[in-house]
């Protein structure tokens, strides 16, 4: 078949293929858009291995053996380069045709599995790691949120009722009887209790909100004195509040509330002399890969948002602790102290906030919320 005729064929075919007569070799159009050679820029077999082929496996040495390419049976698969200098991986099927071969080449780059990466397959899995145990996190968190909803709603009805009947029983005792006094603790341990159930309703988000525009770097300016009496001698205050911040909806009682819990956690943490609690207010911007929270709070859309920080150079937490610290009455003190952080957890998810917390052992413990503006 003359060289005329070994073109002809190979453009009948609709594969990239290269037609080899002895040492000559043609290229079809498909051959030509894959490899970026035409046929006169390797006219030859040996001209054709030693720019377009790699020889630096087994299988392109049987190619270059005609005895050994008579025998192949099966498809190999070798690497190709291109004239632009891109690398390509080939599967070459050998086929007879009147005296000549026919080689078909089926480009099986994007086939080929990735390269063996010992790193990155360990990053990949610390990752999924990390993304299982903040999915378990944010579960146990909303069935606890759940959970704690139902039962403040149920107890609050019982105290309704233990508060009414009380009430009436007063009524109806001369102002002078012994059992007044019994009757008036009976009234003032329910309603503490009513307050717990009201901490639990904040714990699910479910908790009544007055809503009203605020200021949180006054909010803080304003609870100085009792939050400077609630850290006492363990430690020291300082602000870094900016002057005229944006105002956001809050409950002033319930993030009153947020901060002296915050503020008394972190002097509860100080174990040394010098100790130093920062509290921060502004203002950031967050895009949407800076929204996610471990801990279940809301899904907020990208945009300005007002920023509470409570931050001291005190213990530390390890990460097991870390993981448990918005579970109701948990506490790694002497005595459980209620609900505390829970409230706290609460509260922001009513608020349609976002709270991260980073601390390590020994490094200190950095609480920041953020509220949409």
């Amino acid at each position: 078949m003359d060289n005329g005729h070994l073109r002809r064929f190979t453009e009948l075919l609709p594969l990239a293929a290269i037609a080899v007569d002895g040492t000559r070799v043609c290229l079809n159009s498909a051959a030509q858009d894959l490899t970026g050679y035409h046929s006169d820029d390797v006219p030859t077999l040996e001209e054709f291995f030693r720019t377009v082929l790699s020889e630096d496996s087994a299988d392109t040495g049987a190619l270059h053996n005609a005895q050994h390419r008579h025998a192949l049976l099966a498809p190999i698969n070798v690497r190709l380069n291109r004239k632009d200098g891109r690398r390509h991986r080939v599967e070459i099927s050998v086929k007879a045709a009147d005296g000549a071969e026919i080689w078909l080449l089926r480009d099986v780059t994007e086939m080929q599995p990735p390269p063996h990466d010992p790193a990155k397959e360990g990053e990949d899995e610390k990752a999924r790691t990390l993304q299982d145990a903040q999915a378990r996190q944010a579960q146990k968190l909303e069935s606890l949120s759940v959970l704690a909803g139902g039962i403040a709603h149920d107890f609050n009805n019982l105290l309704t009722t233990i508060l009414g009947y009380t009430s009436l029983a007063r009524m109806e005792l001369p102002a002078e009887s012994n059992l007044q006094e019994y009757l008036a603790e009976v009234e003032k341990a329910s309603r503490r209790a009513a307050e717990l159930t009201q901490q639990m309703l904040a714990y699910s988000g479910k908790g009544r909100f007055h809503l009203l525009p605020l200021r949180i770097d006054q909010l803080v300016r304003d609870m100085l004195p009792d939050l400077a009496g609630a850290v006492g001698k363990q430690a020291h205050l300082q602000l870094d509040l900016p002057a005229g911040l944006a105002a956001l909806d809050g409950d002033a009682q319930q993030l009153r509330q947020v901060l002296m819990s915050l503020v008394c956690n972190a002097a509860e943490a100080m174990n040394k002399t010098d100790g130093l609690i920062t509290i921060r207010a502004g203002r950031k911007y967050l895009e949407r890969p800076h929204l996610h929270s471990p801990f279940p709070t809301v899904d907020p859309s990208p945009g300005w948002f007002v920023f509470l920080q409570i931050q001291d150079n005190g213990a530390g937490m390890s990460h097991d602790v870390l993981a448990r610290i918005f579970d109701p009455f948990y506490s790694t003190k002497f005595a459980g102290r209620g609900l505390g952080m829970a409230a706290v957890l609460g509260i922001v998810k009513g608020h349609k906030g976002l709270i991260h917390v980073d601390s390590e052992p020994g490094q200190g413990t950095t609480v920041e919320i953020l509220f949409p503006m």
